[in-house]
Parts: C-alpha cells; sequence; structure tokens
C-alpha cells in the first residue's frame, strides 16, 4: 500500500464494519388451528447516524440502526401464528486521518448512505430469517439484499429528541 498517498475529501473512504447486534427480539408462534398456508407481513427499517468524536473515541462512528417486524397470518384468522419484532445495530469506525467534515458531506450521498446500509444488513436478516426458521416457517424464498427505499439518514440525533419536545409542548398548549 502506497502511504505517501493523502486522503482528500472527494473520494470517499469506506469505514470499517466492526459488529452488528441485535438489541432486541420478539418472537411469539402460535401454531394452533394451522392450515399450512400463511400471508406475510414484513416491515424493514434502516436509520444511520453519524456519531462524531469524543474525548474517549478519537474515530468517527457510524451507528445503523435495522428494525424488522413482521406477521405471518393463517387465511381467515385475525391472530397472527408467528409475529417477529427484532432491532439490530450495525456499529462501523473510519480511520483517524478522515475528518468529520468529509464524512458529513460524502453522507449527503445517497448511494454512499445505501452501501453503508448495505453492509450490516445481509447480517441481522440473516440472524432475522434464522430465528423465523425456528419456528418451524419455511424461509428458503426470502429477500436477502437490501431495497435502498427502507433508509432513512439521521444526521443528528439531538436534532429528532428536540423536534419531539418541541412536538408535545405544542400539543399541551
Amino acid at each position: 500500500m502506497d502511504k505517501t498517498r493523502q486522503s482528500s475529501s472527494k473520494e470517499p473512504r469506506s469505514p470499517q464494519l466492526n459488529r452488528v447486534v441485535l438489541l432486541k427480539l420478539k418472537l411469539e408462534n402460535r401454531p394452533n388451528g394451522f392450515t399450512g398456508k400463511l400471508a406475510a407481513k414484513l416491515r424493514r427499517e434502516a436509520k444511520l447516524v453519524l456519531i462524531p468524536p469524543s474525548p474517549t473515541q478519537s474515530r468517527c462512528r457510524i451507528a445503523v440502526a435495522l428494525q424488522f417486524v413482521g406477521e405471518w397470518t393463517d387465511e381467515g384468522v385475525a391472530e397472527p401464528v408467528v409475529s417477529f419484532a427484532g432491532e439490530y445495530e450495525g456499529r462501523f469506525t473510519f480511520s483517524e486521518d478522515v475528518p468529520l467534515s468529509s464524512i458529513q458531506k460524502w453522507l449527503k450521498n445517497k448511494f454512499y448512505r445505501d452501501s453503508i446500509i448495505a453492509q450490516a444488513y445481509p447480517v441481522a436478516n440473516g440472524h432475522m430469517y434464522t430465528q423465523l426458521g425456528m419456528t418451524g416457517l419455511n424461509v428458503r424464498s426470502r429477500m436477502l439484499g437490501f431495497a435502498p427505499e427502507v433508509a432513512e439518514e439521521v444526521p443528528n440525533p439531538n436534532r429528532l429528541v428536540k423536534r419531539a419536545l418541541k412536538k408535545k409542548s405544542v400539543e399541551r398548549q
């Protein structure tokens, strides 16, 4: 590797995927009266949060929050046979020589954001389908890839908290 080459803010640098962690899992299986044909409703969401350097961490990080919520219902039965809710987090770290301003600039590009999410998505999705397979569901014809329309960028999580508090104060008035 050529060490004389300097990092440029024009060319995006890929962060390293450090971990994908299961934060929360709820899985219910009620097979009573199951006829064998299920209709699936699955919702997937992805959010991207930039974590700036702190006194204890000199590198910029990105957290990818992935959420899967699904129900599998039997025809003619209101209550789902299987219900699933899982939350995962993928944590990425940039090298120390990448400045926060460059990362913020790169994150404005939708393709760049989606490519980061797409690295953590298969790990979380694979775990979800493994858990569903343990309930007896046939998960062989599953969607493996990441669909970019499920992604939402959250550049500053504090802004969301302020917006929620502002909304509550308006509702009280």
